[in-house]
């Protein structure tokens, strides 16, 4: 008579902790997701932030000494490319400010910076590149 009594299957409380076990991981893996895809989204906006920085750099580090610019005092600031950043769209950079200082340390040498400053969600972030040019190349 016990036997027949014994029934197979979950009983309400087993099905409700499974339920409540699946939620809680279904809510992590959304979570994980989300996160996920705000770290992608900010690693692209500092890897085009960058680059474009590299490649401004490079820019005037390919010039002749005498091609490039003197800035003049106090902020020695020869370029603003900050339109050029703010028409990117994949992924789109918002709020740049990006400029190109030139400042001459003597007649031969010449200190070139490349400064971006940009929103990331809440946070401003800025790349720097810098270099010194010499007159005929030397010290690069």
């Amino acid at each position: 008579m016990k036997d027949q009594l014994k029934q197979k299957g979950f009983t309400i409380i087993e099905a409700m902790l499974g339920l409540a076990a699946a939620s809680v991981l279904a809510l992590t893996a959304m979570s994980l997701t989300t996160l996920s895809t705000q770290i992608i989204g900010n690693t692209k906006r500092y890897l085009v932030v960058n680059s474009s920085a590299f490649a401004k750099m490079q820019e005037y580090e390919n010039r002749t000494f005498n091609n490039i610019p003197n800035g003049t005092a106090p902020n020695y600031e020869v370029e603003d490319f900050s339109a050029s950043m703010a028409s990117l769209t994949n992924p789109r950079i918002d709020s740049p400010v990006a400029k190109v200082y030139s400042e001459p340390i003597s007649g031969s040498l010449k200190k070139i910076r490349v400064v971006i400053n940009y929103q990331n969600g809440t946070q401003n972030r800025f790349i720097e590149y810098a270099t010194y040019i010499q007159l005929g190349g030397v010290g690069r």
